[in-house]
């Protein structure tokens, strides 16, 4: 669906005698969502998707479908993961359309991280993948596919504990995997698309572990497992070429472990039988893969963001240079700045990029990097652990010098004393 946000049609703007629809969140297909107020209820809100069932490519009649979204509905309902929103009403608004009522859930889509950032760290995307696979899970039990798992559809919100938390939005084109006899047209996002849904083959469990697949390639990567400007030639490359291996994309210091790169290539094969056979396999080997990963790169790192106030107070600082300050850093390359307790610089050059290396040891180890084009300056804090990266818009986005995971973003003229 697409994330712009719209006002709803004056004269409709109730449905069900109880939902006053606000603002539209988003539309596609034969789907609209609305933010709406619950009437007579001061702070709630929920979302509302208006199907219209009349309007679909899938050849049945109008009845049946209707009848199928029932089911689909209360299946969902019956889901039991905390990263799936809630089902709390379905509303019969005319012959033509029906209407899904869901907990309302408010924060950037994954999308709109990889638009601003381009990837996400391992610290980051292992732990958002990790849980769009357990909702995933839960609601494949119930006996429905997603069949559109895209960035778009993925909402990213803290929780009670300042940890990112994930949500799976949009079931809309889902598919009950026992209504076998229900043929149809293509239906999802050709960039992640499994092949089978473009040769309109049987889908199942395993079409969403091939777009989860090639969801977390992008997030590591920068870019998608396949890229074209028309879909026809995606669609080609989804059924007849073999994906890049992520070890070779992300080689040198950021080269993932050999059993990350094999189990992406293993969720984007091409015929269904080489996949992973669950959500929960899936959901299992990264968690294994990220606690392994972590502790080979920094033993001090944990794989959840944290507040700033948890991030500055849990790592102990690198003992200092035993240089003079003003030596050590005479020492530096042009256009290197260097914390002077924690002896990590960072390298600018060319200017929307900064490199980030650790020089307490022998020699230089690149700890990680980040590109930004509207790049305008650079922090650290006291102890060296953290890092904040200023935009043209004079925003700090703070990150964690160690694995350059993002623990916050503020206005930069709120970063706090931690920082030069």
């Amino acid at each position: 669906m697409s994330d712009h946000s719209t006002q709803p049609d004056p004269d409709e703007t109730l449905i069900g005698g109880k939902y006053i629809l606000e603002s539209r969140l988003g539309q596609g297909g034969n789907a609209e969502v609305f933010r709406a107020r619950v009437d007579g209820e001061d702070g709630t809100y929920r979302a509302v998707k208006i199907i219209d069932i009349w309007n679909s490519s899938i050849e049945v009649s109008p009845d049946a479908l209707k009848q199928r979204v029932q089911r689909e509905a209360q299946a969902l309902a019956r889901v039991n993961s905390p990263h799936v929103l809630h089902l709390v009403d379905f509303v019969s608004i005319d012959p033509r359309r029906v209407a899904l009522v869901m907990e309302l859930a408010e924060g950037p889509t994954l999308q709109s991280e990889l638009d601003e950032l381009g990837h996400l760290p391992p610290s980051r995307a292992l732990p958002i993948t990790i849980q769009i696979a357990e909702a995933c899970f839960e609601v494949h039990r119930q006996g429905i596919i997603h069949r559109d798992l895209k960035p778009a559809n993925i909402i990213l919100e803290a929780s009670t504990e300042e940890r990112e938390f994930v949500y799976v939005l949009d079931f809309g084109t889902a598919r009950a995997s026992d209504d076998a006899a229900i043929t149809a047209d293509f239906v999802g996002t050709p960039r992640y698309a499994s092949p089978e849904q473009f040769d309109n083959g049987p889908t199942d469990a395993r079409s969403d572990i091939y777009a989860l697949g090639g969801i977390l390639f992008h997030l590591l990567a920068g870019k998608p497992p396949f890229e074209a400007s028309e879909p026809i030639a995606l669609m080609n490359q989804h059924l007849n070429e073999t994906p890049p291996y992520l070890g070779q994309i992300m080689g040198g210091h950021f080269r993932p472990p050999d059993d990350l790169s094999n189990l992406i290539a293993s969720m984007l094969a091409k015929d269904p039988a080489d996949r992973p056979g669950t959500m929960r396999s899936v959901a299992d080997q990264l968690t294994t893969i990220a606690r392994q990963w972590s502790a080979a790169r920094t033993p001090r790192s944990t794989l959840t963001s944290q507040t700033l106030s948890d991030a500055t107070s849990s790592h102990t600082p690198r003992r200092p240079s035993t240089e003079p300050e003003d030596t050590a850093e005479s020492t530096r390359p042009a256009k290197r700045y260097a914390h002077r307790k924690s002896q990590l610089a960072a390298q600018i050059d060319p200017p929307d990029q900064i490199q980030v290396y650790d020089t307490s040891e022998n020699g230089e180890r690149l700890l990680w990097e980040y590109s930004r084009p509207d790049l305008d300056a650079v922090k650290f804090s006291d102890d060296g652990y953290l890092i904040a990266i200023i935009d043209a818009s004079k925003h700090a986005t703070i990150h964690s010098t160690q694995d350059g995971s993002i623990l916050t973003r503020q206005p930069a003229e709120q970063l706090s004393d931690a920082f030069d």
